[in-house]
């Protein structure tokens, strides 16, 4: 599994909304699998509403 360069990631420096390709990694069978750093609202200053959350949750 790749480091998570989020750990070193300056997060005041972030302003959301922020999406960002963090790795992509071939498994052992071809597949790829991607990951990504999400940023939706700022940490600790505003909160996701709960209709919001439901959308992305389908």
């Amino acid at each position: 599994m790749a480091k998570v360069e989020s750990f070193t990631l300056d997060h005041t420096a972030v302003k959301a909304p922020y999406v960002r390709l963090i790795t992509r990694e071939t498994g052992t069978k071809g597949d790829v699998i991607s990951n990504f750093d999400l940023r939706l609202v700022q940490p600790n200053t505003n909160a996701i509403p709960t209709a919001g959350l439901h959308t992305i949750d389908h």
